[in-house]
């Protein structure tokens, strides 16, 4: 009975953690593996009622706080990004925006080369324009979700967090998109590049990834203190 309880304390404190639920049931099977494993292997019946006891299941395993605490740094640890948050969040975002940007010019290129035929069009001509004035926006979004979903995921400290979020915040506000589309042929016009200082109309650039992260850190948070609310005492 006694162990049960340790069992219960111990998946009680697990999901104050937020680790996956497949990770904590894995780790609460091992635990119950080894106190039978500890029963299994004291004969006598002295050692018997030392193991059915609580506190000496703690003396023996730990407290459910320290292997819960233990669980979540072993999990932590185990990420590239939480061992290296300087390279992840403050070096590796602007690559990755560069290769972003690339990949969506290259894209839009390849788009934009198949809809020639429909240039006459009045909902081809705005929805070119709409991909060109995209350029500014989805690669910067698409870099701050990848962010989120790394911090998150390797429970990474939100002063990194906001740190990459605002670096790709600045290079996105930077970022100018000049277009004209053609009247006919040779007269369209596409400039992309980094000026400083930027102009207003360059100001949601910058606003929208920070507030994206905003949205998400606040939802992590409170996900966390809902967890930690409904955890049985």
């Amino acid at each position: 009975m006694a162990a049960l309880n340790w069992l219960e304390d111990v998946r009680a404190e697990l999901a104050a953690t937020g680790l996956s639920r497949a990770y904590q049931k894995r780790l609460l099977k091992e635990l119950a593996d080894h106190i039978d494993d500890l029963r299994c292997a004291e004969r006598n019946h002295a050692m018997s009622i030392e193991i059915a006891d609580h506190s000496r299941i703690s003396s023996r395993l730990g407290t459910p706080q320290d292997v819960a605490s233990a669980a979540k740094q072993q999990i932590t640890r185990a990420f590239f990004a939480h061992r290296h948050p300087v390279f992840t969040f403050l070096v590796l975002p602007l690559p990755l925006l560069a290769i972003l940007l690339v990949g969506y010019t290259l894209g839009l290129i390849g788009l934009l080369s198949g809809l020639k035929s429909y240039s006459d069009v009045a909902w081809v001509a705005s929805l070119a324009g709409l991909m060109i004035h995209g350029l500014a926006y989805v690669p910067a979004i698409l870099l701050t979700l990848g962010i989120a979903w790394i911090a998150i995921r390797s429970k990474a400290k939100w002063t990194w967090w906001l740190g990459a979020a605002m670096l790709v915040a600045i290079i996105s506000g930077l970022l100018g998109v000049t277009y004209r589309m053609p009247t006919m042929p040779g007269t369209g016009l596409l400039q992309v590049g980094f000026g400083f200082p930027p102009q207003l109309a360059q100001l949601p650039q910058t606003v929208i990834p920070l507030v994206i992260t905003s949205l998400l850190m606040g939802c992590t948070l409170l996900r966390g203190q809902r967890i930690q609310d409904t955890t049985p005492a």
